[in-house]
């Protein structure tokens, strides 16, 4: 480039006659008549309209991911500061943060189509490029306001202004859109193909396309080039990212080689240039002036670091070393007049904010939002799982490839934390995250001791030691796990107990060794005594306890699975498998253990009768299994994932296989189920999220009528709420939904009215069926057991009499009189415990007294009533009552034993309340078996209540048998 040259852009040409022209394009196609809602819903899922799932999971949510690696943007709404950015990689949905604390504003819903490139309005609006359908779509947060169509090629890159959108595709397509109408101003094929796009400040009507290794600037509105640059660097050079200056007329150009020039724009001239690592990716430029310097950061493809140029002293000012652990950045951004720079990393899927302080050369992160930067490799649930009280899925602890250990929120995305290593440097031997030793290979946990000291266990696949950490500060332990001197092999297997108090150590020697939680203390090795037998001889892939400590379990390589007394640390039994054991799961719930083999084989043995088998499930996958899980809270389904990317789930009970799932992209790594059976959650090869499936079968019922011959395909769960589902937020109220329920209450209402006749016969034959009361279990059982609880609650001791009082000290019953010298207070303590009540007090008493008994009943009251009296008194009233039935008084020509032996023939013939009536009678036999025995009329009531009751009895016996009939019948299982 030639100093001499005089660029065309020196005076600026006039514009008012090309404005007009804009203006009279605007106003015709103003009156066309847009139809935008007769146009494609690209958003929509392409497979249909509802959400694929399979028999017992369904597609909830993912979780986990925080950026992407299309550009984020900033804007300014309601004077606050935002974040827009794209999430995942395809993106298919957008978050929105605040810059002030990073908290999420608001999120997308699920887009089918991949986001390319995004920008954000002024007043709020985000707008999205759609790689498939080449639109552009502008979004009022979750809703879909407008989009612009027009392009025929995939678009690179848009612009916003007030009035137009101006847009840049592949092979030099460019539009410019009415930003209000959406129709086409201008469209025009450039015969380069640009890549890079930007308005220069100032510079009205005019962009500054880049591509390759050309520059050029354009009136947009006349469709005319102002100015082409020279090249000025080699010929391989390619430009890559084109950023504006505080300073008017200059901008920085990015090259593939790394160069980074100043260009000014004006004058055509390169003031000075940088030299990156490699390709730049990005650059962006302070406008603060409290610090005394101008900074330029960038970044490059090839660079883990953060480079800031010093643009006054034309130098490095200083470098962010691995700001982003260790991967590449994809984007730096100053915040506009203020020390503050936000970076992204799709590499390490974190957002950052650093703050520049006054003297410092180095920034001070400010805050951050990140996830593993790699594939978890392995997913428990965290919390319910010892809280009998709140079950529910609050939590997930997760370990990744990246080496790192996170706690994600299930409630809160945003409480997410990862677990911090800032005790290793304190120790004084190690430094930072690199010094675990490699990746987190196992780990478990404990809930009960999280507040009082270390409770979970992990072992690194690069490492011999061990750590503990605890879930109540989110960091490891200060504290290092004891090992014998003599062992150098790595630890492979972890597992804590129910207590919390103890930890099990399994070695790549075949070593098993017990420590303390709370100390790290070494608490001795399990050793084999029996002769004949010996430890393992290859790597413990697998260790387990039971809930009360009293076994411990470990598998290995050797292909054995050993018992252990967990106090004596002796060998118990030997379970012999004959291949390679790569997984086990304790599940303390029923003392199952699930392990698969190297031959592909799932098998599930039982602790508690001495390993014997309980299932084997033959070619339970078609590749490695990767993962074992129990089903929560039942246990009755045992599933596993497999690198044939498919998920099994096989019913202990039948030995069937229950769900087959098999997802498009990704194997399952590992999975979980939730403690109280809501959610499964699991990870993928190539996703650095955390999966959610709903279980169908916690939220209804579900019939399982046959087993699956194929596997069924499901899409992975999506960030947002997909625009697939049928009937969205806002439309559930439309006039399509309400004629669409209306024909559904229609349709029923004919179906109900069909049933009415079944409904009315079926209750028919009900009433002739054995009924239950609704009494407690406790209570009719303490009433067949009265003679029992009275004796056991008799006193141990008798009751001693109170000590005489000595002789100077008189009792007031024997010294008070009426017309004595005592105090009147005394008196009338004394007195008014003795005083009668008037005559019609006395009456009315006696009345309901009368009126509340089991005779007043059976005299005048219903069966129905005297069954409802009955109930609510207490087993010792029952007892009392049916004792006073035997007082004869006198002018009472009632027989109430009599009575009382009608009411109980009623009842059993009427086959109502029969556990509760069988008690009674029980009772009732008991306390006057010596009346009904010499009368000839009881003894035959007697008997008619035998055999109505044997009927009763012999009714329900038979509904049991046809019961356990069928489902021997239908499951296969031999019913004792």
């Amino acid at each position: 480039m030639s100093a001499k040259t005089t660029p065309k852009l020196q005076k600026r040409p006039n514009t008012d006659q090309s404005v007009d022209k804009l203006k009279e394009k605007v106003l015709k196609l103003h009156d066309q008549d847009i139809q935008l809602d007769a146009r494609e819903h690209y958003t929509a899922a392409k497979k249909g309209d509802e959400v694929n799932h399979s028999l017992l999971f369904e597609p909830y949510r993912s979780l986990g991911l925080y950026t992407s690696e299309i550009p984020f943007t900033i804007f300014k709404s309601d004077q606050d500061l935002l974040i827009a950015s794209p999430i995942g990689t395809p993106a298919h949905s957008f978050y929105v943060y605040n810059t002030a604390h990073l908290n999420l504003v608001y999120t997308s819903r699920y887009i089918a189509d991949p986001i390319v490139h995004l920008e954000a309005s002024p007043d709020g609006h985000i707008y999205t490029a759609l790689q498939n359908s080449k639109v552009i779509a502008k979004w009022n947060k979750m809703n879909l306001v407008q989009d612009y169509q027009g392009h025929t090629k995939p678009i690179l890159k848009f612009l916003l202004s007030t009035d137009f959108i101006f847009s840049l595709a592949e092979e030099g397509e460019f539009i410019i859109f009415n930003a209000k109408t959406g129709a086409i101003i201008l469209k025009k094929i450039f015969m380069h193909h640009f890549e890079q796009m930007m308005h220069p400040t100032t510079y009205i009507n005019k962009l500054l396309f880049a591509g390759g290794d050309k520059l050029e600037l354009w009136n947009v509105i006349d469709d005319k080039l102002i100015y082409a640059f020279p090249k000025t660097t080699k010929e391989e050079d390619n430009i890559t990212f084109v950023a504006q200056s505080p300073v008017l007329h200059t901008v920085a150009l990015g090259y593939s080689s790394g160069q980074i020039s100043m260009v000014n724009l004006q004058t055509d001239q390169v003031l000075f240039s940088f030299q990156e690592s490699g390709p730049v990716t990005s650059l962006s430029f302070s406008s603060d002036t409290t610090l005394g310097f101008a900074l330029l950061a960038s970044t490059s493809r090839s660079s883990p670091s953060i480079t800031l140029w010093d643009l006054n002293k034309q130098k490095v000012h200083s470098v962010m070393q691995h700001a982003h652990n260790h991967q590449s950045v994809s984007q730096v951004h100053f915040l506009a007049n203020e020390p503050i720079l936000v970076t992204a990393s799709e590499a390490d899927n974190s957002l950052k904010v650093w703050f520049f302080e006054k003297g410092s050369t180095q920034p001070r992160i400010l805050r951050e939002r990140s996830g593993h930067a790699a594939a978890p490799t392995k997913v428990r649930f965290y919390g319910g799982k010892d809280d009998p009280v709140n079950q529910g899925a609050r939590n997930v602890v997760t370990s990744a490839g990246d080496g790192s250990l996170r706690d994600i929120s299930l409630l809160n995305e945003f409480q997410s934390m990862k677990f911090s290593v800032k005790n290793l440097i304190k120790r004084g031997t190690e430094q930072g995250q690199d010094s675990l030793g490699g990746n987190i290979k196992s780990f478990d946990f404990c809930e009960f001791r999280e507040r009082d000291w270390s409770n979970v266990l992990t072992c690194q696949d690069k490492s011999t030691s061990p750590y503990l950490w605890q879930t109540s500060n989110h960091s490891i332990a200060k504290i290092a796990i004891e090992q014998p001197s003599d062992r150098h092999s790595r630890v492979t297997a972890v597992a804590v107990s129910m207590c919390g108090n103890f930890g099990i150590l399994g070695y790549e020697s075949g070593q098993v060794q017990k420590i303390n939680m709370q100390s790290g203390k070494d608490r001795g090795m399990f050793a084999c005594k029996v002769a004949g037998d010996s430890i393992h001889t290859g790597e413990v892939t697998g260790v387990g306890l039971d809930q009360l400590n009293k076994q411990a379990v470990s598998a290995s390589l050797d292909g054995t699975i050993k018992l252990w007394d967990f106090f004596r640390l002796e060998l118990l039994k030997t379970y012999n498998v004959g291949s390679p054991i790569d997984n086990l799961v304790y599940n303390r719930a029923n003392d199952l253990i699930a392990f698969n083999t190297s031959e592909l084989t799932l098998q599930v043995v039982n602790a508690r009768s001495g390993l014997k088998k309980v299932r084997d499930f033959k070619n339970a996958a078609n590749n490695k299994i990767t993962d074992i899980c129990f089903s929560q809270p039942d246990s009755k389904w045992v599933l596993c994932s497999s690198l044939d990317k498919c998920i099994r789930v096989w019913d202990i009970l039948t030995g069937s296989l229950v769900d087959w799932v098999q997802f498009h992209h990704g194997a399952p790594i590992s999975l979980d189920f939730s403690p109280s059976g809501e959610f499964l959650a699991t990870s993928h090869v190539g996703s650095k999220a955390l999966y959610l499936w709903a279980n169908r079968g916690h939220f209804q019922s579900l019939i399982i009528q046959k087993v699956p011959e194929r596997a069924v395909m499901i899409e992975l769960p999506q960030l947002g709420e997909s625009e697939s589902v049928k009937h969205s937020h806002k439309d559930f109220y439309g006039k399509e939904r309400i004629d669409e329920v209306e024909s559904v209450r229609g349709l029923l209402s004919e179906k109900l009215g069909e049933m009415d006749g079944q409904v009315a016969s079926a209750m028919v034959d009900r009433a002739e069926k054995v009924k239950m009361s609704d009494q407690p279990y406790s209570k009719w059982q303490a009433i067949f057991n009265l003679e029992q609880i009275k004796e056991r609650n008799k006193p141990i001791m008798a009751k001693k009499e109170l000590p005489k009082a000595p002789f100077f000290l008189f009792d007031i019953d024997k010294i008070v009189l009426e017309n004595d010298a005592t105090p009147d207070l005394l008196k009338d303590q004394f007195f008014s415990k003795n005083q009668l009540t008037s005559d019609e007090q006395k009456k009315t008493t006696l009345e309901k007294q009368q009126q509340a008994t089991l005779k007043y009943h059976l005299k005048h009251s219903s069966i129905q009533m005297v069954s409802d009296y009955l109930k609510t008194l207490s087993p010792s009233g029952i007892e009392l009552e049916f004792m006073s039935l035997g007082n004869f008084e006198i002018g009472d020509e009632v027989n109430y034993v009599e009575s009382m032996m009608g009411y109980f023939e009623g009842q059993v013939l009427r086959k109502v309340d029969c556990d509760f009536t069988q008690a009674l009678i029980n009772c009732f036999l008991k306390t006057h078996y010596d009346v009904i025995i010499e009368d000839e009329e009881l003894m035959a009531k007697v008997s008619g209540i035998m055999e109505a009751t044997e009927d009763s009895f012999s009714e329900l016996e038979n509904l049991i048998d046809h019961n356990l009939c069928m489902v021997s019948h239908f499951t296969g299982i031999q019913m004792a």
